[in-house]
Order: structure tokens, then C-alpha cells, then sequence
């Protein structure tokens, strides 16, 4: 056996690679990793047994559940009862607020919901109108709009408005 690895080594120049070496190291740290989650495992499932169990929400403990009543004093029965009291006083202010949190989110909803159908009115109208505008474009394009020389725009290329006076130009006066 030994006598093999001998021959053996010499001929792959990939034992010594960095590369590999470091990859197969990876190998066996995730190897190790999935060991552990695999332990963690069992214990997992009876947290989320516990949970479902409770809610996410709910501060009671599992050992909260499982009380045999007989075994205990009458002061350990009253605190118990006093802590279910402020458990029940907890769990009650956690239910308005989570009410008054989905009405608030459901108003803003409707209201952006309402919104949005009016918006996408709005949108279709402008749609038809530019379809509208673009089948009618032969109107527009087709007839020659001219600009008076008396009418008032502001247009930097054809310079200040000409001043007229019916539809003559009034000669330049002489001095």
C-alpha cells in the first residue's frame, strides 16, 4: 500500500494544489455545519411546536399551560392568577392595537385604491383624446394657420410684433 502511494504521488500534479486543497477544506467545514443543524434539528421542531401552539404575540410560556392547580398554595395561586390578569390586560391592549392598526390599514387601502381607479380614468381619457387628436391630425396638419401681423404672440425667430393700422403698413415719418 505504501509502495503504491509512492508511485502514485508523483504522477497527479494536482495533490499539491492550493485551489483544491482549500475547496476541500470548505467540504468539510459545511460537512461539519450540516452535523450540527442536524442536531439542532429536533430542537427546532418543538420551538415550533410551542409557537404554533401560542402565536407569535403571545407571552406565555409553554410551562404557563401545564399547571397542576392541587399542588399549589393559596399565595401561589393568587400571584398566578394575578399574572394571568396582566397577561389577559397585555393580550387585550395587543388585540386593539392590532384592530385599530388594520382599520387605519384598510381606510388608507380603500382610499389609495380609489385613487388609483381615478387616475386610471384619467389616463384612458387622455389615451382616447390623443387617439382621438392623432386620427383627426389631417385636420390640423392639412390647413395652413398663418399668424396676422396684427395678432399678439411671442415668437423669438419672427421678431417684435408690426404695428398697423387697419390693414396698410403706416409709412416711416420723415423729419
Amino acid at each position: 500500500m505504501q509502495m503504491q502511494e509512492e508511485l502514485r504521488k508523483p504522477e497527479y500534479p494536482w495533490d499539491h494544489d492550493d485551489a483544491l486543497s482549500r475547496e476541500s477544506s470548505k467540504h468539510k467545514q459545511l460537512l461539519d455545519a450540516i452535523d450540527t443543524l442536524k442536531e439542532q434539528l429536533p430542537l427546532l421542531k418543538e420551538k415550533i411546536k410551542n409557537a404554533k401552539m401560542c402565536g407569535p404575540d403571545c407571552k406565555l410560556k409553554h410551562d404557563d399551560l401545564n399547571i397542576n392547580l392541587d399542588l399549589l398554595t393559596p399565595a401561589e395561586l393568587l400571584r398566578t392568577v394575578k399574572r394571568f390578569e396582566r397577561l389577559k390586560t397585555d393580550l387585550i391592549s395587543t388585540l386593539r392595537s392590532k384592530e385599530w392598526r388594520l382599520d387605519s390599514e384598510s381606510k388608507l387601502f380603500v382610499r389609495v385604491n380609489d385613487q388609483r381607479t381615478y387616475l386610471q380614468n384619467e389616463l384612458m381619457i387622455c389615451q382616447n383624446n390623443i387617439m382621438r387628436l392623432q386620427k383627426n391630425g389631417g385636420y390640423w396638419h392639412s390647413r395652413n394657420f398663418t399668424r396676422k401681423n396684427d395678432e399678439r404672440v411671442f415668437d423669438p425667430k419672427r421678431g417684435p410684433i408690426k404695428k398697423m393700422i387697419g390693414n396698410e403698413l403706416l409709412p416711416p415719418i420723415t423729419t
